[in-house]
């Protein structure tokens, strides 16, 4: 098993926690991380973000950043593969940040896949005896595989969203895809515009034109929409989350959150409404 305290680095990802049919499945304790885990025997209950499923023998789940998970119900014959990673590569942590924001409240984050489940299973076995000829080459490979193998099932619903031929649109979506796949890190939208290499002017101008929006105010209405998903969840203080969406100050978060949704953040976690 290897624990959280213990990350190891990759060209695309870093693995923070992996095993290979553990009798029990361990929290992780970076919410940022994503999360696979796989069963094996008896079925169990499975919640995450209030939302609960029923993992079957052989079958998986997928958690993004920041979901809360839980199992519910679990048999004594079940255990449990699980990965705990973070993607480094942009080409993946962008493409799977759009599968992130892209989900519906119909979708379901079950996996069914045998590859990803056979996948997973080798890299979980290779990370636990680590050693072996190539070890180091073979887990790199295994662990990008396995981003892409996810991003080919998950990714498959929502290409029709992206593809476009219009110049314009393709701009606007890599502008989108790095807000929602940074919504907890940007300081300023400036970034959006050194990283895609552009002159911020020229973006936010084509921002406007195409979306019918400003720049500016779809990175506040997603700003706001994580910070009242945190607010929900009401696992963290309302200054643990001014300082997750990277405000200067639980006055300037407060005061953001009022002028959008005319309430404070505190009223909105007690459900006071004006």
């Amino acid at each position: 098993m290897l624990g959280c305290e213990k990350p190891i680095k990759f060209d695309d990802c870093s693995i923070c926690g992996a095993g290979y049919e553990c009798d029990v499945l361990p929290e992780s304790t970076d919410e940022r991380l994503y999360k696979i885990v796989f069963i094996k025997g008896s079925d169990i209950g499975f919640a995450v973000n209030g939302r609960n499923y029923t993992l079957k023998n052989g079958e998986g789940i997928l958690i993004f950043p920041y979901e809360k998970y839980e199992v519910l119900i679990s048999g004594a014959a079940t255990k449990y593969t699980y990965l705990f990673f973070s993607v480094d590569s942009s080409k993946y942590s962008d493409a799977l940040g759009r599968i992130r924001h892209s989900f519906r409240n119909e979708d379901s984050p079950v996996l069914h896949d045998e590859t990803i489940r056979h996948t997973a299973e080798d890299l979980c076995k290779e990370l636990e005896a680590e050693s072996g000829v190539f070890y180091r080459e073979l887990t790199g490979l295994l662990s990008s595989q396995l981003i892409v193998y996810l991003l080919r099932c998950f990714g498959s619903r929502y290409d029709d969203v992206y593809d476009s031929n219009n110049a314009n649109l393709k701009i606007c979506s890599m502008v989108m895809s790095y807000i929602d796949s940074r919504i907890y890190s940007m300081k300023s939208l400036s970034e959006v515009a050194l990283e895609l290499g552009y002159n911020y002017s020229y973006i936010s101008t084509l921002f406007r034109k195409t979306c019918g929006i400003t720049l500016n105010s779809y990175f506040k209405t997603k700003r706001m929409d994580e910070a009242k998903k945190l607010l929900q969840d009401k696992s963290m203080s309302v200054s643990e989350i001014a300082r997750t969406m990277n405000y200067s100050s639980v006055y300037a978060f407060s005061k953001a959150f009022k002028s959008y949704y005319d309430m404070s953040p505190v009223q909105y976690r007690n459900g006071t409404k004006k």
